[in-house]
């Protein structure tokens, strides 16, 4: 439920606490005594929602004048009463209307009340309107009398409106003031990130984490681009997300791994604060693919020696080592077969096979050269469409109980059938020569067994 803090205020005798004791309690009194600030408090419904308001009669005489600072800067609306009958307290109105205005920071919300209306005739109560509508235009105005019960609860559910509509304004100002200090500061962060400012990234470490809207990039992927070995540390050093990504979906690590200048240190700082280093991009890259892409010898050898997966297909299907050869980056291609051997040997896995075949598939079609990818662990050979640069993956064959067997019907040299018993195809295929069949066979069949 909303809570509401309201003053009722003027000169004494207008009958400030007549209203708030008939709106509170529906009484009325004759007798006249003067208030020193009495608080009431009264739950209601305003526009079909409840509020709860704690309305303070305040002193209309002036030794209570010095008590109007503390409920000015408490109240979030003002109930400014005057009377009819008598217009000289108009000017009370008047000042404190001034004070209200220089004490909050924010425009008040006001109502103008006209009280004692029983007591004039109509033609008095126009000429009063008027008056007040030209002195007071942007305040709602309200004629009342709390003797007859007129127009006594509008007053309090007009300053209610009045105070729920401001209350939102100023929390919608307030809100943007936040967003904008926040956003100089992310963008100042943004600056001495890329000036390696230590000193200022420290004054607003609070947006460590911050994207920069005109680059999609928080500190540590803008400190990862200009391979600023200090910065980053420092960066992570203070909680700086190490897995945060750009528009790209690229990571710190991947930027660094993009670079063609030596990178392993600052490698080995990401993934030890807990880099995903097999994390792919929004082109299914790894760091190793990029690090290949680029051909940076050093940055494949160190994030090889840190276990990334060297299996991992991108969204054109290839591996680092595909994408390597397709490079003729020679260099590149042996460092990541000695690895996958390695890896394979270490894991008690037969030798995985990746290369050039002909095939024919398990019905009638031409010869096709395929780029084969066979998988011991997986007890797959998957194949791809052969001299395209962009390879797509075209099937695989299960190695689950397969069989091997000579080519004993086709003229073609070089060349065994593999019996896949799981999805009950038969495929023919062909290699370069007899030393690479044999290779194949001998892989293939370990993977059989294995």
């Amino acid at each position: 439920m909303s809570q509401f803090y309201i003053a009722c205020v003027g000169a004494s005798g207008v009958g400030k606490s007549q209203l708030i004791n008939r709106f509170c309690n529906d009484e009325y009194s004759l007798d006249h005594t003067p208030t020193i600030e009495e608080p009431f408090r009264k739950t209601f419904l305003v526009d079909e929602v409840p509020v709860q308001v704690d309305i303070l009669d305040t002193a209309g005489s002036s030794e209570y004048a010095q008590l109007r600072p503390s409920y000015i800067k408490k109240c979030e609306g003002f109930i400014l009463v005057f009377s009819i009958d008598d217009l000289t307290t108009v000017d009370s109105i008047i000042e404190i209307e001034k004070v209200i205005k220089l004490s909050k920071q924010f425009s008040a919300p006001m109502v103008i009340v006209g009280n004692k209306k029983d007591l004039v005739y109509e033609q008095d109560l126009q000429n009063c309107s008027k008056f007040i509508k030209d002195r007071f235009p942007h305040y709602k105005y309200i004629e009342a009398s709390a003797q007859d019960e007129e127009n006594v609860s509008l007053v309090f559910e007009e300053i209610i409106r009045e105070s729920r509509t401001t209350k939102l304004q100023i929390e919608e100002a307030l809100r943007l003031k936040k967003e904008m200090e926040n956003s100089e500061q992310a963008k100042n962060v943004f600056e001495a990130t890329r000036h390696g400012s230590v000193a200022q990234i420290d004054k607003f470490i609070s947006n460590i984490n911050k994207v920069d809207a005109e680059t999609g990039e928080t500190p540590l992927l803008i400190a990862a681009k200009n391979n600023n070995d200090f910065i980053v540390n420092h960066l992570l050093s203070n909680g700086a997300d190490v897995n945060a990504t750009n528009e790209k979906g690229m990571t710190a690590l991947h930027i660094i791994s993009n670079l063609k200048e030596d990178t392993g240190d600052l490698i080995d700082k990401l993934v030890h604060h807990g880099a995903d280093i097999n994390a792919t991009s929004h082109n299914g890259w790894t760091p190793v693919h990029y690090a290949a892409a680029v051909a940076n010898v050093l940055s494949v050898q160190r994030l090889v020696s840190l276990g990334c997966d060297l299996t991992i297909h991108n969204r054109m299907q290839k591996t680092p080592l595909m994408m390597a050869e397709e490079l003729k980056d020679y260099v590149i291609v042996a460092l990541l077969r000695d690895a996958k051997q390695q890896l394979n040997s270490e894991d008690g896995n037969s030798e995985s096979k990746e290369g050039y075949l002909v095939k024919r598939g398990h019905v009638r079609k031409n010869w096709k050269k395929r780029y084969f990818v066979l998988s011991s662990a997986n007890k797959t050979l998957e194949y791809y469409d052969g001299d395209q640069p962009n390879r797509k993956k075209k099937g695989t064959i299960s190695l689950e109980n397969a069989t091997l067997s000579d080519d004993k019907d086709n003229k073609k040299e070089n060349c065994f059938v593999l019996n896949d018993s799981v999805n009950k195809k038969v495929y023919l295929i062909c290699a370069a020569d007899k030393e690479d069949m044999n290779q194949w066979i001998n892989t293939i069949n370990n993977a059989i067994k294995s």
